[in-house]
């Protein structure tokens, strides 16, 4: 272990030397401080924090990503090339010891660095969102809508397989069935069909869905939800509902009438005494409009269900964590193909790696 981190130790300290450690801080100060006057958001708290926290924290991951990969091929490759290696082989120093030094010196010093970054971002936020600079209003929203760690629940899934499947045999024993379409597509068809009309709600009529969602171990803020409707008419449509919100046992039911616009995303606060409780929580809502419009939600997220579990530090601190986790593997990918590949060539397979990382997500 010691010689892992004499070998960590080096590492370091040949970073600092170089001055690139220096280098990047700069770099990371101006993209944490100059971003957030560049990019302009939609006009809202939560557009400016999300401006602050996602574009930031993400462009500060992308170049620590990059130069992590440079300095983890630049870390092997080029001490075998100018072969300064041969001052370390030479002693009882193992492969692998090399490898879990110079992996063990880069965490560190990406630990350090988004440490740094980390807390620019954060005093930045909480200075830019102070109370003197906020409306009440702001402040409440920032505080339960905004800068707050929220558990998604999703309906249940519908299960359907019963009717797909006499849906597909009216269709056969009525000659329906067009003889050059698979019958797989067939069957996606017809229950994407039955996925959308449960999803529906006509003028008058009422849907109900049901969420398996855990009660709130602690009130932390209300929890919230949110939904997305098309309506069959052209264009946007203000579409009055109303929602009902009950526990199948305990808790008290919820109700309120409100009229929001088709194509938006719409946000309703439900009280916590109504998701405590035992049993599946019971979402219902009722068309009000008085024209013949259709409300349709998306059955993959048209509506979901936000309940608060942490606040914002907790959350900001494991996002830091997911970071450094990505790094620390970037960091071994960069060591690996230094100690396999001359420099050029590891960075272009490193960074090949990368782009496929970012396109296709982690």
């Amino acid at each position: 272990m010691n010689k892992i981190l004499a070998i960590a130790g080096i590492a370091i300290r040949n970073a600092v030397r170089s001055r690139i450690v220096i280098i990047l801080l700069g770099i990371l100060l101006l993209v944490i401080v100059g971003l957030p006057l560049t990019v302009k958001g939609d006009g809202t708290i939560a557009g400016q924090v999300r401006v602050l926290l996602g574009y930031t924290l993400g462009l500060v991951s992308f170049i620590l990503s990059l130069t992590t990969l440079w300095a983890g091929c630049a870390a092997v490759s080029l001490e075998i090339q100018e072969r300064q290696i041969h001052l370390v082989v030479t002693k009882p120093v193992a492969r692998a010891q090399i490898w879990l030094g110079k992996w063990l010196g880069l965490l560190i010093l990406n630990a350090a660095l988004l440490a740094f970054s980390g807390a620019v971002v954060y005093g930045l936020l909480r200075w830019t969102h102070r109370p003197e600079k906020l409306t009440p209003e702001q402040l409440v929203e920032l505080r339960e809508n905004t800068l707050i760690a929220c558990t998604v629940v999703r309906p249940d899934p519908l299960n359907i397989d019963d009717k797909v499947r006499a849906e597909l045999e009216t269709l056969r024993a009525g000659s329906r069935v067009p003889d050059d379409v698979p019958e797989s597509e067939v069957e996606k068809a017809v229950r994407q069909r039955m996925l959308t009309d449960a999803f529906s709600v006509p003028q008058g009529g009422m849907r109900q869905w049901i969420f398996a969602a855990p009660a709130p171990a602690k009130t932390v803020a209300p929890p919230l939800f949110r939904f997305r409707f098309s309506s069959s008419s052209i264009g946007p449509e203000s579409v009055p509902g109303r929602w009902t919100v009950q526990r199948e046992s305990g808790g008290d039911p919820f109700q309120a009438v409100q009229t929001n616009t088709s194509g938006m995303a719409c946000l309703l606060k439900v009280p916590a005494d109504a998701v405590v409780g035992a049993g599946a929580l019971r979402v219902t809502y009722e068309n009000l409009s008085a024209a013949p419009i259709v409300v349709s939600f998306d059955p993959a997220d048209g509506l979901l269900l936000y309940l608060p579990a942490t606040g914002f530090e907790a959350n900001f601190a494991r996002a830091l964590l997911v970071i450094l986790c990505r790094l620390a593997f970037f960091a071994a990918l960069g060591v690996t193909a230094g100690s396999l590949f001359s420099m050029p060539v590891a960075s272009f397979v490193s960074i090949c790696a990368l782009l496929m990382i970012q396109i296709s997500g982690y």
